[in-house]
Parts: structure tokens; sequence; C-alpha cells
């Protein structure tokens, strides 16, 4: 990989967010979880305030990114079935689309994977339409330089 990227672990970009509750206390205990479940987080961006899109009559948003250290016999499916267990043990509800959330984690990349599948779209098909991805993203993309994993540099003009 890349400088401080060990071999025995994946990288991947999880964006976080949450709108209902205690959002930064859910967004840390979210990101102690996925180290909890035996991943590691390499990096991450500071939370910032975001409105609401699609569905506007709800509370703005904490969103932020991380890097995450992924066990290398984990799969990009696994590692979102992961993720979407969080949620869940976080009160996540899917009642509608864009609906509020006590916690929202999007799998962005997976290393330097593609694919399309109905399951799990790689890279995640709207990341570069949301500045509450982007922003977050570039603020840790910058803070990790050279020590960024090859597999995401020219991801973003940096």
């Amino acid at each position: 990989m890349s400088g401080f990227f060990p071999d025995a672990r994946r990288p991947a970009v999880v964006a976080l967010g949450s709108n209902l509750g205690d959002r930064a206390g859910t967004l840390e205990a979210a990101l102690a979880e996925l180290e909890a479940r035996g991943n590691e987080i390499f990096a991450r961006s500071s939370f910032c305030e975001t409105k609401p899109v699609g569905y506007l009559d709800q509370p703005d948003f904490l969103n932020g990114v991380a890097l995450v250290g992924v066990p290398a016999e984990t799969s990009a499916e696994d590692f979102l079935r992961a993720l979407l267990d969080v949620e869940k043990k976080f009160g996540r509800e899917r009642s509608f689309p864009n609906a509020p959330r006590t916690l929202d984690l999007d799998l962005i990349f997976f290393g330097a994977e593609t694919r399309a599948t109905p399951f799990l779209t790689l890279p995640h098909p709207r990341w570069r339409e949301r500045a509450f991805v982007t922003e977050p993203l570039e603020e840790m993309f910058r803070v990790l330089g050279p020590r960024l994993p090859a597999c995401f540099r020219g991801k973003l003009p940096l």
C-alpha cells in the first residue's frame, strides 16, 4: 500500500452522518464500534454541520468521513453488511428515502475496487455530488498527504 497502511488491511473510506439525538456522540460511538469489530480507524475528518438533502423537513446533519483499515480477508460486501449492522445497532430506521436518522454509514471507496451490483456499487455512485462527503474527504486527504493510500490519489482535486 502506501506509507503507514499495512498490507494486512484494506483501505476503505466511510462517510458518517447523523441528525437525531446526540449526533457527535453517535458518530464517535459508531467509529468505536467499527474498531471493536476488528477494523482500524487510520484517519478521520472533523465533523461538519450540513443541511439535509432530498427530504428537507428534518434537523441538520453532522457529517464526516473516516479512512478505515478493514481486515484483508473481509470482502466489500461483508464490510457493507457490517456497516448496515452498526447502523441498526444505533437505531437506524429506513421508513422512507432520506428520512431523519440516528446514524448513516456509506461505503464510499473500498480500495481501488469498482463494481455495480444490486447490493453494492463502488465507488459510491453519488459521492462526487455530495458536499457532505467531498468537503470532509478533501480535509482528510490533505491531512494524510503522502500517507494517503495510492488507490485514493487523484480522487479529488487537492
